[in-house]
């Protein structure tokens, strides 16, 4: 009988250990856009891809992904957008549970916007230039996408028409 007390004790113990991180553990949480479809990845390097977290396909669509982050590392979140024709732009919100990490505003909650994450249209690389604003959510072409922020921007790396690809990064710390 002892015997049997003192294992279930452990492994009630085991399961305790294991269960703790999770729940003081940060939730990062994406709300996205993309025209016309998307990768989401996190990596704790600004230069490599990292892990894949989710995408989608539809930009009518807000999708969404969510990540644990473990404390005390700071983390990259990349998203790789494609165009297939016309206008192309990501729209989209990003938060952050707890208090353990913020994104580049300080905050545990950031929109797309050109002033906290910057693109290029060559992949997670480190180096990146001016992202271009098509607009507010709201804006046409593609009008107000629910589940965002009114105060997101649609942005792209470049020139909207003639860029089919755009890498966006944000910082995590």
């Amino acid at each position: 009988m002892k015997k049997m007390i003192r294992a279930v004790a452990t492994s009630l113990a085991v399961a305790a250990a294991f269960a703790a991180p999770t729940a003081s553990a940060t939730i990062l949480t994406t709300a996205l856009n993309v025209d016309n479809y998307f990768y989401v990845y996190i990596a704790t390097s600004d230069n490599q891809t990292g892990t894949f977290v989710g995408g989608g396909s539809d930009w009518g669509q807000t999708i969404s992904h969510q990540w644990t982050l473990n404390k005390g590392t700071d983390y990259y979140l990349h998203v790789a957008g494609y165009d297939v024709d016309g206008t192309a732009a990501m729209l989209g919100q990003v938060s952050l549970s707890g208090s353990d990490h913020k994104f580049a505003n300080g905050q545990t909650f950031l929109t797309t916007n050109r002033d906290f994450w910057t693109g290029n249209n060559v992949g997670f690389n480190g180096v990146y230039t001016t992202l271009t604003r098509a607009g507010a959510n709201g804006d046409g072409p593609w009008g107000q996408q629910p589940g965002v922020s009114a105060n997101a921007e649609w942005i792209w790396a470049g020139h909207t028409v003639n860029n089919n690809a755009s890498y966006f990064t944000t910082k995590i710390s």
